[in-house]
């Protein structure tokens, strides 16, 4: 049997995906890659990658896809060290991010959350925890991030990420077009907060998210091109709620009758 697992991301024209083929009974051979779609700036030129490679190259591990740039982890399996590579537009420095990354992302004591906008990258990240059980020293990978790197573009201010205290935790990010959302929890309160480009709002994070009530519970946040999608729970109730450019009725958000019937909120992207 053959199970193709996609664990990468489409946006815009182009597509990129990581896949792993397993056969039952058999091996685990390494991920490859496969990539399509638009090409002007290159952005789909990883070796290996195209459907005209034979064979495709395997120890790509993770992916990500900007507007114009994508992104890709390679390396790990001896004697390739991880690294990331970054392939397409560099006009507004997308892949000018800073060396640090490629240690934290290579690190799997880290828990990473890395994002791309447009022409903009946002990575959320934590180091583990020590953990003292005896007999044997096991570190701890937290589910959340204590700092942010942005990179790239910054015409709208998307790189100059808020002053967090030592103690806030980053709990979700989300990457628009040109600004970015992300849930913290300080201890005291948990808040939405939202910076970039605001031209149709989409920045204007809601009352009852800046602190979030006690009666709420952020289950799924999502940021569009020019508009912020986030889905909670209100005391046993699924909700959902959007804000930013409604051009093209992205803003036109199932009901409450919807996500509470038959059908049941499972994910969003």
């Amino acid at each position: 049997m053959i199970d193709v697992r996609k664990i990468g991301e489409r946006l815009s024209s182009a597509a990129i995906f990581v896949y792993g083929i397993f056969l039952s009974g058999g091996c685990e051979p390494s991920p490859k890659m496969i990539s399509y779609g638009s090409n002007e700036y290159s952005q789909l030129e990883f070796e290996g990658t195209s459907f005209q490679h034979e064979p495709l190259i395997s120890n790509y591990s993770k992916v990500w896809a900007g507007k114009s740039f994508s992104l890709a982890m390679f390396g790990g399996q001896y004697p390739i060290p991880p690294g990331l590579i970054c392939k397409g537009d560099t006009s507004l420095g997308q892949c000018e991010f800073p060396d640090t990354m490629n240690i934290i992302m290579a690190d799997s004591n880290y828990f990473t959350d890395l994002k791309l906008g447009f022409n903009h990258g946002l990575l959320s990240y934590g180091l583990s925890e020590e953990d003292t059980g005896w007999p044997m020293y096991y570190p701890v990978l937290p589910t959340f991030g204590k700092h942010l790197i942005a990179w790239g573009d910054s015409t709208y201010g998307q790189n100059q990420v808020p002053e967090l205290s030592d103690s806030t935790k980053i709990l979700m990010t989300a990457v628009g077009g040109n600004h970015n959302v992300v849930v913290t929890d300080d201890s005291v309160n948990l808040r939405v907060i939202s910076w970039g480009d605001n031209t149709y709002g989409q920045c204007n994070v809601p009352e009852r998210f800046n602190p979030i009530a006690d009666s709420l519970e952020i289950l799924s946040l999502e940021a569009g091109g020019n508009h912020t999608i986030i889905v909670y729970d209100s005391s046993g109730v699924t909700k959902m709620t959007a804000w930013g450019d409604n051009q093209y009725n992205q803003l036109n958000i199932p009901s409450e009758a919807d996500l509470n019937g038959d059908l049941k909120f499972l994910a969003m992207k």
